[in-house]
């Protein structure tokens, strides 16, 4: 998935009328989107010409399924009810200058939404407190920016709610981009990372100022996205298992290797022999491909990993923490990356949902944020997981076929996207029509948990078509459910 952003910052407006930090604001903004991934343009002290020439530009560069940002940071209008940002050649004491010396907010907005990118992030740092409006024959709004509508796939963000004036920042930031700064780079969903923003500025500003924003995203979409996987508290042998040469000195390797052994008795005996003394004695990175060999070993139906999985907490309960931690970040990380680290086309997910059901344990929780950085890392736009707390929304679509009592899935939709994808046309038939076979609703339930990492705690099934959710369906075979994008 491309990132592309745009960001403006104009402070140089005419003597009187000038800010301090918008140039500053739009520099941290630029560096900091930049870290995470995003092409930036930066503009400063720019004239409204210039904007409108960056802003087609912009509009030409997105690609579809992509991801755009647009950031401004300078004076922003409401004149008759449209938005205006302030380029640095209006003339302040004239509406009319001001007016047509100005970037429409809703000509960027539509710049982005007709190119088609699956996610739009329009943030403003602008209204700050002025005297425009004292200069002309009326005012210019209530006092701040208009409330817009985000047209689907975009949220914008605004320093202010409607009516309020923003404030210029005691230090080289505006208010508002220094709360954004403070969280840009959280392991979060964007709409949770302005919610902490939104939390921060009402510390800082004693409510006197209240970020808004209007959203239409669908998709889980989250900024924060490290150019490298950020796992260094273990080896990279461990990382990179595949090469893994076991030393006949090291007790930890040699369980290591047992439990890779591709045999069922050796796997399972070596499951079997773990003991909390010897993990308190291994070391981390040990622990860490435990973990991920325990997992490879129940995935592949050794009954005693099975076992030691599924009793986890109680097996584990007297390991040591930080031991106890590097078994789980194994056990996860090989749910979803390769044997040379790299991120899996399908999750290993037999197990997941008995993993995924630990977040509510406290003391095991940090693993699930490790795994969900990890994975934010990587620049995959995902369903549901690495957000490990929201409930996701899942429309199942279905008809019914003539002499057939059970609804047949025809669609499975998460974020506005259809996830039931056909990777095997050999099993349809001769006219290219799925055969379907009967699943219960907790088997499609698991098929979610394990295929698309959607977790069952977290499925929240609706059936559009149906009065009721139905017991049983009828599922297409050669189908797959994908679990990012």
């Amino acid at each position: 998935m491309t990132r592309k952003a745009l960001v403006i910052g104009n402070g140089k407006y005419p003597i009187g009328y000038d800010l301090l930090n918008p140039v500053n604001d739009a520099v941290a903004i630029a560096e900091a989107l930049r870290r995470n991934g995003f092409e930036v343009t930066e503009l400063t002290d720019v004239d409204h010409n210039e904007m409108e020439i960056a802003t087609v530009a912009f509009g030409k560069s997105l690609e579809r399924d992509g991801a755009a940002a647009f950031y401004f940071a300078g004076h922003g209008v409401e004149i008759d009810g449209v938005n205006h940002l302030v380029g640095i050649d209006a003339d302040p004491t004239n509406e009319t200058s001001t007016k047509y010396n100005s970037l429409r907010l809703d000509f960027i907005v539509d710049a982005m939404d007709r190119a088609g990118s699956e996610t739009n992030i329009v943030i403003l740092d602008a209204c700050r407190e002025n005297p425009f409006g004292k200069k002309w024959a009326r005012s210019f709004g209530a006092g701040g920016l208009a409330p817009v509508t985000a047209p689907r796939g975009t949220l914008i963000a605004f320093s202010t709610s409607p009516g309020e004036k923003a404030m210029d920042g005691e230090g080289s930031h505006g208010r508002y981009t220094e709360a954004l700064l403070q969280h840009i780079d959280a392991v979060c969903p964007v709409e949770t990372m302005f919610k902490r923003v939104r939390a921060t500025m009402a510390t800082t500003t004693g409510k006197k100022q209240t970020p808004w924003e209007h959203t239409s995203l669908i998709a889980e979409f989250f900024l924060n996205r490290s150019r490298h996987v950020p796992i260094t508290q273990y080896s990279d042998q461990a990382v990179k298992d595949g090469g893994f040469i076991a030393d006949p000195k090291k007790p930890s390797h040699l369980v290591i290797a047992e439990l890779k052994y591709r045999h069922y008795d050796r796997q399972n005996t070596a499951a079997r022999g773990l003991s909390v003394s010897a993990l308190n004695k291994f070391s981390d990175s040990s622990c860490f491909m435990i973990g991920r060999a325990l997992y490879a070993a129940a995935d592949g139906d050794a009954h005693a990993a099975k076992g030691w999985i599924a009793s986890f907490v109680g097996n584990a309960a007297k390991v040591n923490p930080g031991k106890r931690k590097a078994l789980l970040d194994g056990m996860l990380f090989e749910v979803f990356f390769d044997s040379q680290g790299t991120l899996r086309a399908k999750p290993k997910g037999k197990h997941f949902d008995s993993l995924y059901a630990m977040v509510d344990v406290p003391a095991l929780r940090p693993s699930l944020e490790f795994i969900a950085e990890v994975l934010v890392s990587t620049g995959r736009m995902f369903l549901a997981f690495p957000n490990l707390d929201d409930d996701v929304s899942i429309d199942v679509t279905t008809s019914i076929m003539p002499g057939k009592p059970n609804p047949a899935v025809t669609g499975i939709m998460v974020g506005g996207r259809d996830i039931l994808k056909l990777d095997s046309p050999d099993r349809l038939d001769d006219k290219g029509v799925p055969l379907y076979f009967i699943i219960s609703l907790g088997e499609l339930k698991r098929r979610l948990a394990a295929d698309a990492a959607l977790p069952t705690s977290r499925q929240v099934l609706n059936f559009p078509d149906l009065s009721k959710p139905p017991e049983e369906l009828r599922y297409p075979a050669g189908y797959s459910l994908a679990w990012s994008g």
